[in-house]
This record gives structure tokens, sequence and C-alpha cells, in this order.
């Protein structure tokens, strides 16, 4: 089993400096897994602040510390490629239905990005 870490997160601000996340409070995080996406690395897993399966941007990541602490294990049902399919740029908003309106032109890759599983309607130009 793993363990959990203990880090700080933070955001770039407009004058280019770190801005810490949550008053510079740790993160205590059990990690799943690392996704790669659009060139960058994310990890995703438990944080016992949040309460709830989190992203992280692994070069956002500061002072990670390996605990001792046992690591909250991934829910059996969780999948990573479900959760990586499910998010657009690594948020990790709650899951709900979104309708997009688009040119026929670009189908081709919204099917890219979504997968050919995604449901759609084809609407004729007015």
């Amino acid at each position: 089993m793993g363990k959990k870490i203990i880090c700080k997160y933070f955001e770039w601000g407009p004058d280019k400096k770190k801005e810490y996340k949550h008053g510079r409070k740790d993160y205590h995080f059990s990690p799943y897994g690392l996704i790669w996406n659009n060139d960058r690395y994310y990890t995703v897993g438990w944080s016992d602040s949040h309460g709830k399966i989190i992203t992280l941007r692994v070069d956002r990541i500061a002072t990670p510390k390996l605990t001792d602490t046992l690591a909250i294990p991934r829910p059996e049902d969780f999948s990573m490629t479900f959760y990586a399919d499910s998010v657009i740029r690594m948020y990790d908003g709650p899951i709900c239905d979104v309708t997009l309106y688009c040119e026929n032109g670009i189908m081709k890759h919204i099917i890219d990005h979504f997968g050919e599983d995604i449901s759609t309607n084809y609407l004729n130009a007015l």
C-alpha cells in the first residue's frame, strides 16, 4: 500500500509570482497515478482537505514530502482512463452533461478529442 504525501500547491499570479493555494496550507494527498495531458503531467488522487478526488499539475506541487501515513486507497470502481476522458484540460469539477454547438467542419476534432461514443445531433445550417 502506498503512502500519503504532504505538499503545497501554487498557481502563477499576474505579477509572475507564485500564489499558494488555500493560504499556503498543506495538501494531504493520496496519489492514484499520473496522467499526461497537453504536454504536462498531472497526478490524480484523494485530497483529505477537499474530501474528494482532485487533480494536481505536477510542476505546481511545492515542497512534496512522503509521509508514513497510509494512503487512502483508490476506489475499486475508479477508472483513471474514464477520469482522464471525462475532464477537459484536467479540470476536476463535477461531471455534467454539456451541449456544444459547432460548425460541421470541426466535427472531426470533436470526435478526435471525445471519442466516437459522443452523442451528437446534426443540424442543418440556416
